[in-house]
């Protein structure tokens, strides 16, 4: 996983956001789904854990959203206002 810093050369940038944006994307579905398939058994402890490694892998792909949308508006001169990447239906919420 990205340390949530970005290349500086520009050909590998969107590679490395596109493998980024898809690895996060993957994280926060197992998180998601192993959520969902915890019990009642499961400890308390352990869904909490669950839910902050969900949080943090959500707050990743927003930060390299932003600073994709951040390095859009700087190179084109626009606001860059893409769609949060969490919004849709590409990544539905987790049951809490």
């Amino acid at each position: 996983m990205s340390d949530g810093h970005l290349p500086r050369d520009d050909a590998d940038t969107a590679g490395q956001w596109a493998f980024n944006d898809a690895a996060l994307r993957v994280e926060i579905l197992f998180w998601q789904e192993l959520i969902e398939s915890s019990g009642p058994a499961q400890p308390r402890e352990s869904v909490e854990r669950m839910l902050q490694a969900l949080a943090l892998a959500e707050l990743k792909l927003r930060k390299i959203h932003e600073a994709r949308n951040r390095k859009i508006a700087t190179d084109t001169g626009t606001a860059g206002d893409a769609p949060s990447p969490l919004q849709g239906e590409n990544v539905p919420a987790a049951k809490r």
